[in-house]
């Protein structure tokens, strides 16, 4: 099943990784020595696990891009030795395959469940544990210790391999691979009448989803499992989220006209899961983007409200975690409102806009920049109460990222270790200034120093 409307939707990775210079650079560095390798491996290994940031952002996740896309670069390069030494290798090699194909088959599930056989926590014995402590790996098939794999560790954390594993499933494209697979599974439970709780395949895919989302406090912890879902996603989440399918398909089938947003579209079942569920955040936002792509404004809305609302009652610094979807969200919102599908005065932008994307605009630089053009784009449509509040709360938040940079300058230049709130990068910060003033300009008389101080300090400079 392929979804285009992720932001992680991108070409080939082959093709990315060809024309990637660092990562090409890296493949040469270290050509086909094992040490090299594992050198860098483990340097991505341990500044993912030991980041200051208390919620992984895109610059963490990123860590577990290098790590995969670094041993299937040398994969490419048919650095055969180093491959069929490292552990990781078949796994990082069907999940390629899954991203090449935007599917994760049933062959490829089965392999996927073979290479985690040894982890269950079904099955799992004291001969395994043995098994592994004497120099087997986990994806091997019945080989010796070098053909399992040589990254092996020592006997002491043989478990260790499972988080790590756990951090070839957390690269974006991956873990965006996953929740898809889980969403489709679901959209299969529906169409055969099957409960959640009795799909295997379900089960295991959520599994490999809780492992990616665990894979650093499980680092950091030294405590490893391939954990179990738990009760609250398979018996009270997965079955709302099949209700909302099956309403979809119902409404298709009956060729039903495009749905309103419900008048009191927020779910309270659903908050209180997406506030104290990473996998079902995570899928609840896959899905949300699904019926954005669908224009099913219905279910669209009942998602986007409910997500504004747990966003409500979410730390701020976890909104890191959220980047990858604001940045999707406005790109679809701006295509709906480019096609007329929705205007300012509709209820969906409210709730995208207002409710999750300028809660959300200082997630990233990138969103940051995606949602000021937005309100470029749409200040004229809002009336005044309203494009001034969407203002203020842009700038207030430009503001405070400002101070963050600075802070991140200062202790770099005291020789600290880089935080996880970088600087923006080269003119970005300049194009913040410039929407503003665009948003100044495009508005006068409706945009005024007294109405809106803080803009007008802002791009002073500017001016």
């Amino acid at each position: 099943r392929g979804d285009d409307s992720s932001v992680l939707a991108r070409p080939p990775r082959g093709k990315l990784r060809r024309s990637s210079q660092s990562l090409q650079a890296l493949v040469k560095m270290v050509g086909e020595s094992l040490q090299v390798y594992k050198g860098i491996v483990q340097l991505c290994i341990a500044k993912f696990r030991d980041s200051e940031a208390s919620n992984i952002s895109m610059q963490e996740a990123s860590l577990c891009t290098l790590r995969s896309q670094l041993l299937m670069a040398l994969h490419d390069n048919a650095a055969v030795e180093l491959c069929r030494m490292e552990p990781c290798h078949k796994l990082a090699w069907t999940l390629d395959a899954c991203l090449r194909d935007h599917l994760l088959d049933e062959r490829r599930l089965k392999e996927l469940i073979t290479f985690f056989q040894l982890y269950d926590n079904t099955s799992k014995n004291d001969s395994k544990r043995r098994k592994i402590g004497n120099g087997r790996a986990m994806g091997g098939d019945g080989g010796d210790a070098e053909s399992a794999g040589g990254l092996a560790h020592s006997s002491e954390e043989p478990e260790r391999l499972l988080a790590e594993a756990g951090m070839v499933l957390r690269d974006p494209s991956t873990l965006h691979l996953l929740l898809t697979a889980a969403l489709w599974q679901l959209e299969h439970c529906v169409e055969i009448f099957k409960l959640p709780a009795d799909s295997k395949d379900l089960l295991f895919v959520t599994r490999l989803a809780e492992l990616a989302l665990s894979a650093r406090p499980q680092l950091r912890e030294k405590r490893y499992s391939f954990p179990e879902p738990s009760s609250l996603l398979v018996r009270t989440f997965y079955p709302i989220i099949c209700e909302y399918i099956a309403d979809a398909k119902i409404a298709k089938l009956q060729r039903v006209g495009p749905r309103d947003v419900p008048p009191n579209p927020v779910n309270d079942d659903l908050v209180d899961i997406v506030k104290n569920d990473e996998v079902a955040r995570s899928i609840t936002m896959v899905y949300t983007l699904d019926r954005m792509m669908a224009d099913d404004t219905h279910t669209a809305g009942v998602f986007l409200a409910s997500l504004g609302a747990a966003l409500a009652d979410i730390s701020h610094k976890s909104h890191s975690e959220w980047s990858a979807f604001a940045y999707s969200l406005c790109k679809r919102l701006r295509v709906m409102f480019d096609e007329g599908k929705v205007p300012v005065k509709a209820q969906l932008w409210t709730l995208a806009f207002e409710g999750v994307l300028q809660r959300l605009v200082d997630t990233d630089h990138q969103v940051h920049e995606q949602v000021l053009s937005l309100l470029l784009l749409a200040a004229p449509e809002m009336t005044e109460e309203v494009v001034v509040n969407c203002v203020k709360r842009a700038v207030k938040e430009t503001r405070r990222n400002r101070r963050r940079w600075k802070k991140a300058k200062g202790r770099a230049e005291e020789g600290g270790d880089q935080p996880a709130t970088a600087a923006p990068p080269p003119g970005l910060e300049d194009s913040y200034l410039s929407i503003y003033t665009a948003l100044a300009n495009k508005l006068e008389g409706r945009l005024t120093e007294e109405n809106c101080p803080d803009l007008f300090a802002l791009i002073k400079p500017q001016a």
